[in-house]
């Protein structure tokens, strides 16, 4: 998988009314209602293997059904490189974006933490998508300490593979070009302000990845949603574009399956926290929501 597609992988968390936030925590979830039992499961994109050491209650659940939903299709990857012609800039540069001196403080860390790759993106790609390629390369850094711990299959391919093992049908809730679209409609000068605060570390550094990512094995979905500063007006209009927002059609996508036959949902976890979350539209649906609990086997808590 070309490293640009990787990065756009990464990245990418109004039809019903909502009516409370989703406060209660876990990551996997059954779903009773419509004479029909399915399952939520939160996911969370890394190439981390303890993510994928969930015991078998998760892999049960996946088996129990017959339709897998995903955020996207994986069975039909894009071309790269119709890929990376959608993540170019037409007819500007990031230094058309920034004063100079900003400039030559982000073009001195893209060199320092991209190499080559950061001399080349800063003439052509948008912001948003150097900034998720940044995050990308601090948690290939971050899991590389271990080797052990470094895993190549994310969770989004091995439920794909396992499913298509077992039999089921994979359905992706958005093709690959309206979750670019929900990237792109962020105008590039919010983007450039949010690529500028990445390198300043206000957004993905390694203390809030790794807060983040201890969160997640905690299955503490109301930490990981407090990880979003909802009073940055920045983080709010991407948040809104490619979390809350998306919510909206994965729900609207995903109710026929549910209603009409067992059927296991595993998107990202912070699609379960918070406003607008798809367990609450779920709930107001007419579905009962459990919790189902399960360990990851790999997972060591920190004192």
């Amino acid at each position: 998988m070309s490293q640009p597609f990787k990065a756009f992988w990464t990245l990418v968390s109004g039809l019903f009314v909502t009516q409370s936030a989703w406060t209660q925590d876990g990551l996997l979830w059954r779903v009773t209602g419509h004479d029909h039992t399915g399952y939520v499961y939160g996911t969370m994109h890394t190439a981390d293997s303890i993510a994928n050491s969930m015991d078998s209650t998760v892999y049960n659940a996946l088996y129990r059904c017959n339709t897998l939903l995903l955020e996207g299709d994986m069975g039909a990857l894009p071309d790269p490189h119709m890929m990376a012609d959608l993540m170019r800039m037409d007819q500007t540069t990031l230094s058309d974006l920034f004063s100079p001196e900003e400039f030559t403080e982000i073009n001195t860390y893209l060199e320092s933490h991209l190499g080559v790759m950061g001399m080349l993106l800063k003439d052509e790609v948008c912001p948003i998508f150097i900034m998720l390629m940044l995050q990308q390369q601090s948690e290939v850094n971050r899991t590389s300490m271990d080797h052990e711990q470094f895993l190549e299959e994310a969770m989004d391919m091995r439920f794909h593979r396992l499913a298509s093992q077992h039999g089921l049908t994979t359905i992706g809730l958005e093709t690959w070009s309206e979750q670019m679209e929900k990237v792109t409609s962020i105008d590039l000068q919010t983007q450039a302000k949010l690529l500028l605060e990445t390198t300043r570390g206000k957004i993905f550094s390694n203390v809030l990845v790794d807060d983040m990512v201890g969160s997640y094995y905690r299955q503490d979905l109301t930490e990981m949603a407090n990880a979003v500063d909802t009073s940055d007006s920045l983080q709010m209009k991407m948040y809104d574009r490619i979390l809350f927002d998306r919510n909206d059609q994965f729900v609207a996508r995903a109710l026929p399956y549910f209603m009409n036959g067992p059927t296991f949902m595993a998107v990202g976890a912070l699609h379960l926290a918070g406003e607008r979350s798809v367990l609450t539209m779920l709930q107001n649906n007419g579905f009962t929501i459990e919790r189902v609990p399960f360990a990851f086997l790999k997972y060591k808590p920190t004192k």
